[in-house]
């Protein structure tokens, strides 16, 4: 159960760190 977790924790990290990103590129654009 706890490697699931882990599992999951991690994707979401990688995806809020992809977003972040991405917003950030978007804001220099401005």
């Amino acid at each position: 159960e706890m490697k699931i977790a882990v599992r999951i924790v991690a994707a979401i990290d990688v995806t809020i760190v992809v977003v972040v990103f991405f917003f950030r590129d978007g804001d220099e654009e401005q």
